[in-house]
């Protein structure tokens, strides 16, 4: 191939590569060079101080929305003071109305209000099933009409079509044009994803005109509340609308929360008598629960002329009149914090101290006697008397004396025997012969810690089951069969030894 030949093929080659390029797709770029500007990257602190001012300007502003909306209010409730037809609420929703109406108001057109008034009046006598006369049709006739009136008698033909604007009615229409465009939002949003949804509106005023209204996107919505609730979702809606127009939510609400706030001021009100009656000892809490160890004994302050029967705290006081008691009772000083002196609080002390040894005493029976059988009697020389019942004679005992024991003389009974003499008068052990007890040789002997010598027996008399006792007295033991070793009989091997290097003879197993 000869150069020519190659540089006519290469050139074919670009040029296919060239067609191929504006027939496939292509990656956008710029037709010209930007400068890459230069960036400054904050640092972590910075980034935070902006964060900072930001927050800072977003809950100042949230504030001052919040002063400008009660600042409204305060004027809709010197507008109800001023002209008394309405209540604040009535003020405050018709200025809060402002913004549905047009922005550039100008004064009522008295003309277009009579040409509205001439057309109805004029179509009025049109039979039925002919053509209604329009405004353009006859406003020649009506405007020479217009012109012959005088002034006095054009705002007398016009004062009941130009009429002020009324709230309620506004509220209305503004309600029912709100609600359409919420269903149909609603139910596009159905149609495109499936989503199902529930609708109920109701009023909260009775002077509103608006009735209660419930609507779902689907039947299986509304079905689905009559089966769950057993009710139609049409007289839920009126149950709802007669729940907030009577007002019952904030008779049971406001009760409760009136008393909950009167319990919160009476729990303030004793906690700063209690810090007055510290003085300069700093007491952040009061404690209803063991007052005399977490107040009295720590401070010594004790509280006088408690009301109540009861000493708790206010938050567990179920009846307003007794917060009501309470209440007074702090207030007019009729129970009050006071400190003892070193004097009365070291008597106090004393008499508590004394209170709870009494009552430790009072658990615990003196002169008891209980017999646990795990430690044998101690050996009393002098003798153990027991104690007697009160009411009963020296010579009366509990139980009835042994039958080798001696008269009693005729001076009078013989002391009781000692500790010791009825420990040996009891019968002994070896005339008491425990039955015999079928032995099972199938289970084998069981291996266990062995017990320490020395110790504490807990029954002196015991029944052993691995033993056969005779007729005789003789105890023969239960031998468990043991398995034969399999070199029994043969000679054992020697085993040898080596020496280590401290002279110990270890001995290693073949």
């Amino acid at each position: 191939m000869t150069a020519r030949k190659a540089r006519l093929k290469a050139d074919s080659f670009e040029r296919l590569l060239a067609k191929a390029r504006k027939n496939g797709l292509s990656t956008r770029k710029a037709w010209h060079y930007t400068k890459p500007h230069k960036c400054n990257p904050k640092s972590n602190e910075e980034k935070a101080i902006e964060k900072a001012a930001r927050d800072a300007k977003k809950k100042t502003y949230s504030e001052r929305l919040q002063e400008c909306m009660g600042q409204v209010y305060r004027m809709a409730e010197g507008l109800a003071e001023e002209f008394g037809k309405h209540d604040a609420g009535y003020y405050y929703t018709e200025i809060m109305q402002v913004h549905r109406l047009t922005e550039k108001k100008k004064d009522p057109n008295a003309f277009q209000a009579f040409v509205s008034m001439r057309v109805e009046e004029i179509n009025k006598d049109i039979p039925e099933g002919e053509n209604r006369r329009k405004v353009g049709e006859c406003i020649t006739d009506i405007a020479k009409e217009w012109n012959e009136l005088s002034t006095e008698e054009k705002k007398e033909r016009t004062a009941d079509a130009l009429a002020s604007h009324n709230t309620p009615l506004a509220v209305f229409h503004d309600t029912r044009s709100t609600l359409e465009e919420v269903k149909l939002v609603l139910q596009r949003l159905n149609s495109r994803t499936g989503c199902e949804a529930l609708l109920i509106a109701v009023r909260s005023n009775s002077g509103h005109y608006n009735p209660a209204d419930s609507w779902g996107t689907s039947p299986r919505v509304l079905e689905f509340f009559n089966i769950s609730y057993r009710e139609q979702t049409d007289k839920m809606a009126h149950r709802l609308e007669g729940y907030c127009v009577s007002g019952l939510e904030g008779v049971a609400h406001n009760y409760q929360r009136e008393l909950s706030g009167m319990k919160s001021g009476v729990v303030n009100l004793i906690l700063s008598k209690l810090k007055e009656a510290g003085g300069k000892t700093k007491i952040s809490r009061m404690f209803y629960s063991n007052f005399d160890e977490h107040i009295t004994a720590r401070y010594g302050i004790i509280i006088k002329g408690w009301p109540l029967n009861r000493f708790c705290s206010p938050s567990d006081l179920n009846t307003r009149s007794e917060v009501d008691i309470l209440r007074n009772a702090w207030e007019n000083n009729t129970c009050t914090f006071y400190k003892m002196t070193e004097t009365e609080w070291k008597e106090w002390e004393k008499k508590r101290f004394e209170e709870k040894v009494a009552e430790s005493s009072a658990q615990t029976t003196p002169g008891d006697v209980h017999d646990t059988g795990s430690e044998p009697p101690p050996n009393n020389d002098a003798g153990c008397e027991p104690a007697r019942p009160s009411g009963s004679s020296p010579g009366a005992t509990s139980t009835s004396p042994p039958e080798d024991a001696p008269a009693s003389s005729a001076n009078g009974p013989e002391p009781l025997p000692s500790c010791q003499q009825v420990l040996t008068q009891q019968t002994p052990l070896q005339q008491i012969q425990p039955p015999a007890l079928p032995v099972d040789q199938s289970q084998p002997k069981r291996r266990g810690r062995k017990p320490k010598e020395g110790g504490q027996v807990a029954n002196a008399t015991f029944v052993n089951s691995s033993a056969i006792i005779g007729a005789n007295g003789e105890v023969t033991m239960n031998v468990p069969k043991r398995k034969t070793r399999k070199d029994k009989g043969e000679a054992r091997k020697k085993q040898r030894t080596s020496t280590g290097e401290e002279g110990l003879t270890v001995s290693r197993p073949t």
